[in-house]
């Protein structure tokens, strides 16, 4: 009950300080601020520590208005305690508040709606051009439910249940609404509370995902139907690998008896005419024998059919065996060969018969693309523990910048079609594919008109390798 309060409090209420003696000052707050006011005043009383709240307060024939209330404990001149109230006039600095907010929310990319009785009282301009609405005027007023889809409307009256009875702030969440034409549109969702034009509201924010669902599910579809037509190219790739795999070795039995025999032939007595014929038919069926051995091989390594056999190999041996195999062919272009010393044994944990194919193929390719009189050359250095790099440098023609970057390209003979050198374009395909089996690397340096350095890195062997001397 109210004991003494100076001019200013009663102009503030519209009253004079005689009418407000003996008054409680509840009566002059509104009624759904009480539990605010009532709840501050016990909570001073328990703890006797300052309290403060804001209140709306009426006053005759006036709309309410903000107070600023801040409450303290003492005791009158007889020692009762009484309470002492300080209140201040906020209305200037709520306007000010409000129109900030409703700038913000005017100006804001994002649909806003505020609400109170679940009624729509205020829409923003995303808001309007989100609903496809022509103003304003055609959403104010109306229930915002109307504008969710049928399958939704009971799920969003639980959510909005839940949002009174909860938090200020709700979590995002999808819903299905409706523009005014009846469109559907998916929306994500988030409810928060506000006091809108010196009301308690809510304000819902809203954003139209229609298009990135859409998106969404072609993506998905789309994922779906790339996995479908990888599937669909893996079983041809496989089939593929599998028809050449057989195709090969049907291919290898006659291709070996032919050349077989003719060997044979080039021992009997023949012309000199027949010698000739002799020998292109067997250059001619060892190329083709080596085409369908490449072809093997990789059929076998894409379809996963090519096992290794490891074990610790002598890379003196492997390349020594590998040297007296391509000595002719060098001595026939005029070409150099020259290999370490290996004063002690160097071993690689490896597959022997594949190593020996990767040397021997580079090797090879070393010789073919030389000049004459030019030379080869094999050494082996440790790059780091436990590894063992083999180079093989030919002073041959080189390649360029954009050879390079299309090196390892299958059937891929880099311009070189028409030249005197045979070959498929197979070689170092199978060669990079046997290294990498091998948990190897492989590499190359060239220049044009130089040479080039094709090196390759393999794990030393655990059993028997020995640090070579320097």
């Amino acid at each position: 009950m109210i004991r003494q309060a100076n001019l200013r409090m009663a102009d503030a209420l519209d009253l004079p300080r005689a009418g407000l003696a003996k008054q409680r000052l509840s009566r002059f707050i509104l009624d759904q601020d009480q539990d605010t006011y009532y709840l501050m005043l016990a909570t001073l009383l328990k703890t006797a520590e300052p309290q403060s709240c804001d209140l709306r307060m009426m006053k005759r024939g006036a709309a309410p208005f903000w107070m600023h209330v801040a409450a303290t404990a003492a005791q009158d001149e007889y020692g009762e305690p009484v309470l002492r109230l300080a209140l201040t006039d906020l209305t200037e600095r709520r306007r000010a508040e409000q129109q900030r907010l409703h700038q913000l929310i005017e100006l804001s990319r994002e649909a806003t709606v505020v609400m109170r009785d679940g009624k729509m009282v205020y829409v923003n301009p995303a808001a309007i051009a989100m609903f496809a609405a022509e103003s304003a005027v055609q959403l104010l007023g109306k229930p915002m439910l109307d504008l969710v889809h049928v399958d939704f409307q009971n799920l969003v009256q639980r959510r909005e249940q839940s949002f009174v009875e909860g938090a200020s702030v709700t979590p995002v969440y999808e819903e299905k609404w409706l523009k005014l034409g009846g469109a559907p549109m998916d929306v994500e969702v988030q409810r928060s509370r506000l006091v809108f034009d010196g009301t308690p509201a809510v304000q819902v924010a809203m954003r139209d995902i229609t298009r990135h669902k859409l998106i969404d599910r072609l993506l998905q579809e789309n994922n779906t139907e790339l996995k479908l037509g990888r599937a669909v190219a893996d079983s041809a790739n496989q089939a593929k690998s599998e028809f050449i795999a057989s195709m090969s070795h049907e291919l290898r039995s006659p291709l070996n008896a032919i050349l077989g025999f003719t060997q044979l032939m080039e021992f009997g007595e023949t012309t000199q005419v027949q010698k000739k014929n002799l020998a292109q038919i067997l250059s001619a069926g060892g190329h083709l024998l080596g085409l369908i051995n490449e072809l093997l091989d990789l059929s076998l390594i894409e379809s996963g059919k090519l096992k290794m056999e490891f074990e610790p190999v002598s890379l003196s041996l492997a390349l020594q065996e590998c040297g007296m195999m391509i000595e002719a062919q060098a001595q026939g272009r005029g070409v150099s060969l020259s290999f370490p010393p290996f004063t002690t044994p160097w071993y690689v944990h490896a597959d022997p018969r594949r190593l020996k194919q990767v040397l021997l193929n580079l090797l090879s390719n070393a010789v073919k693309y030389n000049r004459s009189g030019g030379t080869v050359t094999a050494t082996c250095a440790f790059p780091e523990p436990g590894s063992v790099r083999i180079s093989i440098t030919d002073t041959g023609i080189g390649m360029t910048p954009e050879q390079l970057g299309q090196l390892f390209q299958p059937f891929n003979r880099l311009g070189r079609e028409a030249g005197a050198q045979e070959g498929t374009g197979m070689g170092l395909v199978v060669t990079r594919r046997l290294v990498e089996m091998m948990d190897g690397r492989i590499g190359v340096v060239s220049e044009e008109g130089v040479g080039s350095c094709f090196w390759v890195e393999l794990k030393g062997s655990d059993d028997a390798s020995v640090q070579p001397q320097a």
